[in-house]
């Protein structure tokens, strides 16, 4: 039998509204690590996780760049479809306004799986 591996990373690097996004998935063993990011600030500005609590997404913010960061809904919409806890990183400036599209790009991420399947 093949034994399952801990930690398996998906990357991807594409344009969104003509803006270069790295986005990177992290499947572990009962959640999701969640990066996003500009093509040339690979950093983490904030960080965010979400879990299903009574049904309801319940979310609390490690480092914060405020209570109206996309990766706080990111991780409430996400935990929600998938029913995993979420970590969620999102370190590209709101004014940009991609949010909704790089959670998208993640929820296909997470679908299409870890890169060994």
């Amino acid at each position: 039998t093949k034994e399952k591996k801990m930690v398996e990373i998906a990357t991807r690097a594409e344009r969104i509204r003509g803006v270069p996004v790295n986005l990177m998935v992290w499947f572990l063993k009962d959640s999701f690590f969640l990066w996003a990011g500009l093509e040339n600030m690979a950093h983490m500005n904030e960080l965010h996780f979400a879990l299903l609590a009574q049904n309801q997404p319940s979310t609390m913010s490690v480092l914060d760049e405020g209570p109206d960061s996309p990766g706080v809904s990111i991780s409430q919409h996400l935990v929600r479809r998938i029913g995993k806890p979420c970590f969620v990183s999102y370190n590209i400036p709101s004014d940009l306004d991609i949010g909704l599209e790089v959670e998208i790009r993640f929820k296909q991420m997470i679908e299409a799986g870890p890169p060994s399947q």
